[in-house]
């Protein structure tokens, strides 16, 4: 099962590297996946901030209770919904030019924002296709699950 967590922290709380999971990283948590438990676990007692950018919800919720159970249980659990604004939109838009997915680029768009200078960790199960968006970001690492 996948640790409870407290979703705001004090101001003053030492915070790890920002974690930003896609949808194939919530469904391994959901499907309580042992490699994503381990990273996730590790993120958290670093007290990293775990993001989860508004599209993916999109691609994971289908409206049946009992299928977005476990998905539901993970969001409520471990992550912070990050928003979807218009520059956060034209950020993924011009991540596009290259190929890729929307919901890909929109999750390299989120961990670009949250990373700010710093560096940033993209929970995913296409580390490829997220690895080919983020470019040569130095600031975002992939971690595959």
């Amino acid at each position: 099962m996948v640790p409870p967590v407290t979703r705001r922290r004090p101001p003053a709380a030492p915070l790890g590297v920002p974690f930003v999971l896609d949808t194939g990283a919530v469904i391994a948590l959901s499907r309580l996946d042992k490699t994503a438990r381990t990273m996730l676990a590790a993120a958290l007692r670093e007290q990293s901030q775990v993001w989860v950018p508004a599209p993916v919800i999109t691609e994971l919720i289908r409206g049946d209770q009992r299928r977005d159970a476990a998905v539901n249980r993970v969001l409520k659990s471990v992550g912070d919904v990050h928003p979807l604004d218009e520059s956060l939109a034209r950020e993924a838009g011009v991540l596009l030019a290259d190929g890729g997915t929307t919901v890909d680029a929109m999750v390299v768009a989120t961990a670009r924002r949250v990373a700010g200078t710093s560096p940033v960790v993209i929970m995913t199960s296409d580390p490829g296709d997220i690895s080919a968006l983020a470019g040569d970001d130095s600031r975002i690492r992939v971690a595959a699950v």
